[in-house]
């Protein structure tokens, strides 16, 4: 519009504008952009410039079974093509590599407006790796390129890990006795996740594991754990403010019921009116009976198949059918506890988490204004002494704010994530906090209830893990169920390394690490220098977005004025990159359905009822039949411009003359 105005006020008297381009149906939002083309001063000619024949295969999608990788299990990569075009394209080579070196490779035939799922054998990933802390692998699916390679290829971060802590609470802890057949509830969890108990393998495992009673637990204790689990408990007593901070500041908390678990008491003191960990208030009295509770006869509930609509659920390359023997029969449940989930009650903890995290902001701003005011002076050196940075009272000051600011805002996770998670708004916060349901029985119950918490979440699983609220951990099908939710959450608790072109990233920089030198490297190892941005209080960060290339990245810092590299082993040149962390970016699937943009009646119907929404229904569709006739309109539209422009000159040169 800004160019219509300038060539009016030039004295153009007629005005047209041209748009050229392929529309893509989801590139014609026609209810964002209504409204700015009826401001439009001209009217619009659309000149579409689509090939004849639309032919194009592209890579969807890449992704890890179960989202990541332990050292001891053979890890599953599945890969999703699609594919537009005239007829059958085959013998597709479908090629696998990991970091750098081909892994597998498939043949496979695309059919036209074919979405197929190639599965690669299973790989064991074999690097080295930290206990307690992912290795971070690059992952490349390709195929041979085509006229638009730009797509023929995705990437994935695949995070690696092995001995991840993860802490068990249970009424048994270390009192379980094998010999007389006395486990606690979470023991099947636990030998599902870590089958192998010889001390050779035990740090190659997906998980650490640590089962305590509830007063085993301790801050020291969750410190580095990456997820808790609690379950069969009649009372969680003293535990839930230590398990709401771990939430808060990034920790994933599963809460189950089965054993001796008593609903009432946990709502006593669990539910603090929203605050504290259970994602939604119980009812007093658990609803069903276990077999041994009644002579009469059974009445056992199922999973509701139809609610059962989250990722946890859905496992890849699992038909209907099949999922839905999974979990019928035999997977029975014989008692459970009741959520109250209804919009009420969402309502309530949603304006009570709102309050909670409005007064902590409040107090940690007040806090930091505090701080300010006693920040010592520049130290000033007396003679033959040491400098004064600030009086005793001054100091002692400064560690009482500081202890306050510890109680309102804990930090003692050592892993957590310093990431935007912690800038979201107060709004925001409060709406994550609300009760949401995963999956329901047949009777209507809640079977899983989640909400997020701060930085961390809390699943709260309404019966037993163990066998005796229900046969689920017997059930060789179904099982995988529990797997899947736990290596889900943990996967939860490692930074994102995996982006969308449209997405941005916030990197966190420790303050003794922001004069570092920072580069943003691409797979041709051409380098973009980065800056550190300061945010709230003692945090920085470097911010990454705008891609302009889809493939693998790396940010690396290495050291700057003040700040040193790492040393080597003896005899080894120091080290001097500070780290270098892996991105894999890459873009929309949809726009590589290049099929949306072909002459069907109804594709056109769509884009003409885009365009007719301008103020003077004077927009014009012309279609370009073939790649050779838009060449010819595209030239008569310029030569239609020059000769305005001619006649403009000339005109304004006659008046020039009579004057």
């Amino acid at each position: 519009m800004t160019a219509c105005r300038q060539t009016g006020q030039s004295g153009l008297r007629s005005k047209r504008i041209f748009l050229i381009t392929n529309p893509h149906v989801q590139s014609w939002p026609a209810e964002s952009l209504a409204e700015h083309l009826k401001q439009l001063p001209a009217p619009m000619e659309v000149l579409q410039v689509a090939p004849d024949v639309v032919d194009n295969a592209w890579v969807a999608d890449l992704r890890i079974r179960d989202g990541l990788a332990d050292l001891q299990t053979p890890a599953t990569l599945v890969a999703t093509l699609g594919y537009q075009g005239p007829a059958t394209r085959r013998d597709v080579q479908v090629t696998l590599t990991i970091d750098g070196a081909t892994a597998a490779t498939a043949t496979v035939d695309l059919e036209p407006g074919q979405i197929r799922e190639v599965q690669f054998p299973p790989y064991k990933f074999d690097v080295p790796v930290e206990p307690g802390h992912p290795a971070f692998v690059t992952a490349e699916v390709s195929i041979p390129h085509d006229r638009l390679p730009a797509d023929d290829q995705r990437f994935l971060i695949v995070p690696v890990v092995a001995a991840l802590p993860v802490v068990f609470v249970d009424a048994l802890g270390s009192d379980e006795d094998p010999r007389n057949s006395r486990y606690g509830e979470t023991f099947y969890l636990r030998r599902l996740l870590a089958p192998i108990t010889s001390r050779t393998a035990r740090d190659r495992q997906l998980i650490e594991v640590r089962h305590v009673k509830p007063e085993g637990l301790t801050q020291e204790l969750l410190a580095d754990a990456r997820l808790v689990v609690v379950a069969g408990l009649p009372n969680p007593a003293g535990a839930v403010g230590l398990l709401r901070e771990y939430v808060e500041q990034g920790g994933n908390l599963i809460l189950a019921a089965g054993g001796d678990f008593d609903p009432a008491a946990w709502n006593e003191t669990a539910w603090a009116d929203g605050r504290g960990i259970l994602p939604a208030p119980l009812e007093p009295a658990p609803v069903g009976h276990l077999p041994d509770e009644t002579a009469g006869t059974l009445q056992p509930f199922l999973l509701d198949f139809d609610t059962l609509v989250h990722d946890y659920f859905l496992p890849e390359g699992t038909s209907p059918d099949e999922l839905k023997s999974m979990y019928g029969p035999p997977a029975l449940f014989f008692k459970a506890v009741a959520a109250d989930t209804g919009e009420e009650v969402g309502q309530k903890v949603v304006e009570a988490a709102g309050e909670y995290f409005d007064q902590q902001r409040r107090g940690l701003a007040e806090i930091d204004r505090k701080l300010a005011e006693l920040a010592p002076a520049k130290s000033k050196t007396a003679p033959g002494g040491a400098g004064n940075s600030g009086s005793g009272a001054q100091e002692d000051a400064r560690a009482e704010l500081q202890r306050q600011r510890d109680a309102l805002a804990p930090h003692w996770l050592l892993w957590r994530r310093g990431d935007e998670e912690g800038l979201r708004p107060v709004k925001d916060l409060a709406e994550r906090a609300g009760p949401k349901v995963l999956g329901r029985f047949t009777n209507g119950l809640p079977f899983m209830v989640r909400r997020q918490w701060g930085r961390g979440q809390v699943l709260f699983i309404s019966s037993g893990l163990s066998p005796g609220w229900n046969t689920l951990p017997m059930v060789r099908q179904a099982v995988w169920l529990y797997d899947r939710v736990c290596r889900s959450m943990l996967l939860e608790t490692f930074p994102p390394r995996n982006l969308s072109t449209e997405q941005s990233l916030l990197l966190p920089v420790a303050p003794a690490e922001r004069m570092a030198r920072f580069a943003l490297v691409d797979s041709e190892n051409r380098e973009q220098a980065l800056s550190v941005d300061a945010l709230e209080g003692d945090r920085y960060g470097i911010t990454l977005g705008n891609w302009t290339r889809r493939g693998l990245y790396h940010v690396t810092a290495t050291p700057g004025d003040g700040v040193s590299g790492t040393a080597g082993a003896p005899g080894e040149a120091p080290q001097t990159r500070l780290w270098d962390v892996p991105l894999a970016v890459n873009g929309p699937a949809e726009e590589s359905d290049l099929g949306q943009v072909g002459g069907d009646e109804s594709t056109k119907a769509g884009r003409r009822s885009f365009l007719d929404v301008t103020q003077t229904g004077a927009t014009t569709l012309v279609e370009a039949e073939s790649a050779e006739l838009w060449k010819w309109l595209l030239a008569a539209v310029l030569a239609g411009l020059l000769v305005e422009l001619a006649l403009l000159v000339w005109t304004s040169g006659g008046r020039e003359r009579t004057a």
